[in-house]
């Protein structure tokens, strides 16, 4: 299964329909934090803090 194709076609029912995405933008900023203090870390060598908005 191509999930990024999935990904796009369940946000344009959404968009047709009025659902609620699977994730909510909140979300998406905690995960783009995982995965900034991840580069982060690979980058130094060491632990980083995860941010948060």
């Amino acid at each position: 299964m191509d999930t990024f194709a999935a990904e796009i076609a369940d946000f344009v029912t959404c968009l047709e329909t009025g659902r609620r995405t699977l994730n909510t933008e909140d979300e998406g900023i905690a995960v783009l934090g995982i995965i900034l203090a991840a580069y982060e870390s690979s980058r130094t060598g060491s632990a980083a803090e995860v941010l948060s908005v």
